[in-house]
């Protein structure tokens, strides 16, 4: 009697130019002789396989023969259902909180949730932000932040389920309800557009987090733009 080592199952287009390999999920790593069945998965749709499998021993020169299948054709995939209940919420300057439920996984072999992102003025969809903050999470996860996004204005997000079979890759959500991003505490507009003189009149400061930025005008009564990072000191209430 021989110890038992692992099955050794391949899957392949039954063309004849078309080699023998390994199979991929549970069936290409198993190691007990009495289980007799497993799913192979990572096929392509529509197409016809053979599948052969032998057992493997300790002892090579006690490996069994193949066993040879019909030849089987796989359907064609089932697309994942379309998120559902997408929200925006918690809006800050840079960012919000997306969350969602997931709709029916039908075939598809979760990769990740694609974000798409348009301002409220466009119809353009920037797609697949996932980059900036939902592209990490598992299928069972649902909330995520979207950030990079720009102060001040009106956005509204939607979401699908891709795959790792492109095929089964989920329709778009419908479109979230439209957020405003908030301003950002870092810069106040002139209360009136007069004309100062930087050499000689006192500066506007608005108070961050750790830190205060200074601007003025000169002349046209509009504010400057703030350049580069210097230092400033900072004397008084």
């Amino acid at each position: 009697e021989s110890e038992i080592f692992e099955d050794d199952i391949d899957g392949r287009p039954p063309q004849p130019a078309s080699p023998w390999r390994l199979a991929e999920g549970p069936c290409g790593n198993m190691v007990l002789r009495t289980v007799t069945d497993c799913a192979i998965e990572n096929l392509a749709h529509q197409t016809s396989y053979q599948f052969r499998v032998r057992e493997l021993c300790s002892d090579p020169e006690a490996d069994s023969g193949f066993a040879v299948s019909d030849s089987r054709r796989t359907r064609t995939a089932v697309a994942a259902g379309a998120p559902v209940d997408l929200v925006a919420s918690g809006a800050a300057p840079s960012y919000v909180t997306l969350s969602w439920r997931p709709g029916d996984g039908a075939d598809c072999f979760f990769d990740h949730w694609e974000v798409s992102v348009r301002l409220n003025d466009t119809d353009i969809w920037e797609v697949d932000f996932v980059s900036r903050g939902c592209r990490d999470l598992q299928r069972e996860e649902s909330t995520c932040y979207v950030v990079g996004l720009l102060e001040s204005q009106a956005y509204e997000f939607r979401l699908r389920e891709r795959c790792s079979n492109p095929e089964a890759t989920g329709a778009h959500s419908a479109a979230s309800n439209i957020i405003a991003t908030l301003r950002g505490t870092g810069y106040l507009e002139a209360p009136n557009p007069t004309a100062y003189d930087p050499r000689t009149q006192a500066v506007f400061v608005a108070n961050a987090d750790q830190h205060v930025v200074l601007r003025w005008a000169a002349d046209s009564g509009l504010w400057t733009t703030v350049a580069g990072g210097g230092v400033c000191g900072f004397d008084g209430d």
